[in-house]
């Protein structure tokens, strides 16, 4: 095993406990990757990316044939089972202390190109999340999905890219307007925690 220098899991039981403390009904989907990462997280050291989704698309396939039989209450089941499924390999990525030296990714998700970076902070599932659906579809990048409009250019638009670029027109200003935004969210952040320890510290 090879244990690595991670800055972003320093402090991880101090991520944990906060989590704890909550009520299960109010977790964010970060918090839910951080419990049951605390749950599976040992015992899943030594597995591969490959051999841990494959449990993701093998619970998939059966969710599909479920959905075809009309079995509502096993398809909560199983796309519980499948939301536990990625958590535990996002939190595998995101607050494992240690990898096989053969490991693909090791800490890749940790340290991502931050000239791509909408949102800023920690990388955690639910950022990713927000940067790939920003409150617009991440293809077509409207507020209401037009993609089955252009299905071919949408589905081929590695290779129609002057096609995509026209019917996605206005995309590249409206990726400026969604930095732009999280830029004034994170320092009306900054002046709000500001505010509040300068409240705290002359009370």
């Amino acid at each position: 095993m090879n244990t690595l220098n991670i800055q972003q899991i320093d402090d991880y039981d101090s991520l944990l406990m906060k989590t704890v403390a909550k009520q299960r009904s109010n977790w964010a989907i970060d918090d839910w990757v951080l419990g049951i990462h605390s749950i599976y997280g040992d015992r899943n050291t030594p597995k591969s990316p490959m051999e841990m989704w494959l449990h993701v698309a093998n619970d998939t396939s059966q969710l599909s044939e479920e959905v075809r039989k009309g079995n509502l209450e096993v398809v909560v089941q199983d796309a519980a089972k499948i939301f536990g499924r990625v958590c535990v390999l996002v939190g595998k990525y995101l607050y494992q202390k240690e990898f096989p030296e053969n490991d693909p990714i090791k800490t890749l998700l940790r340290n991502r190109d931050a000239g791509d970076d909408f949102i800023g902070g920690r990388e955690s599932y639910g950022k990713w999340i927000l940067e790939k659906y920003p409150m617009r579809c991440g293809t077509c990048w409207e507020t209401v999905c037009v993609c089955s409009a252009y299905r071919p250019i949408m589905e081929n638009r590695d290779e129609y890219i002057e096609l995509y670029d026209e019917v996605t027109k206005g995309r590249e200003q409206k990726i400026m307007e969604i930095k732009k935004s999280s830029i004034m969210l994170m320092v009306s952040q900054v002046r709000l925690r500001k505010n509040f320890f300068l409240c705290h510290w002359t009370n």
